[in-house]
């Protein structure tokens, strides 16, 4: 029997189409691998810039400081209501005593040192107990954060009061108090305490009278050259 002329051609092609179709298959695959190459050298390329360009960059860009450098915490030493200007610990041994590099407490002058300029949040608090009952403060006690101003002059900018007297059974008084101000290096910063002189009331201890700061704005210790 005799296969029709059609089929006859489809036959004899198909081997001749293979032949013809493996040409094709070999630049597919060779334009695949050339792109894979060209991928990855674009890539180690790209890493490497990244890693020289981290290589140059100073070490202060890529590492955060330290937020304690632009901040201070400090309580208080004595425990007497008395007029005066109120001392201070700077050791960070004893409670939660915090003074950062950028300031500089003088245990002469009881005056806190700030060294950089900046936006800062300010803060105070004062406490005071009862330790003989039956005793009234008939005198508020006041504490204020001052700026030193011409001739140690007190430039108030906190100010805590503390009523003349407590509620029956109320043997605890305190209040807390802050603000965002602006400081300048070379801003000297001092708090003055005034009351009544009883033994009956006392400043509160473990920590519960202090004042601090921390800077708010822009960090300094950050290159502006990054």
């Amino acid at each position: 029997m005799t296969l029709p002329v059609s089929e006859k051609a489809q036959t004899s092609m198909d081997p001749e189409s293979l032949k013809v179709s493996r040409p094709s298959w070999r630049k597919l695959d060779i334009f695949l691998l050339a792109s894979v190459v060209l991928i990855f050298t674009s890539i180690a390329g790209l890493s490497a810039g990244m890693f020289y360009s981290l290589w140059k960059v100073p070490k202060s860009c890529i590492e955060p400081p330290s937020s304690a450098q632009s901040s201070a915490h400090l309580e208080a030493v004595n425990f007497e209501i008395k007029d005066g200007i109120m001392e201070w610990h700077d050791d960070a041994r004893k409670g939660f005593n915090i003074l950062g590099s950028d300031f500089k407490y003088n245990t002469t002058s009881k005056q806190l040192h700030v060294l950089k300029d900046g936006v800062y949040y300010v803060y105070a608090q004062l406490s005071v107990h009862r330790v003989l009952e039956h005793d009234a403060i008939h005198t508020p006690v006041i504490m204020t954060v001052c700026r030193e101003g011409s001739q140690r002059q007190c430039n108030k900018f906190l100010v805590i009061k503390l009523p003349a007297s407590a509620t029956q059974g109320q043997d605890l008084l305190s209040k807390f108090t802050a603000a965002v101000i602006h400081l300048s290096a070379g801003d000297k910063l001092f708090v003055e305490l005034s009351g009544p002189s009883t033994i009956a009331w006392q400043l509160s201890q473990e920590g519960t009278n202090f004042f601090g700061l921390f800077r708010v704005d822009k960090n300094p210790h950050i290159d502006t050259k990054c």
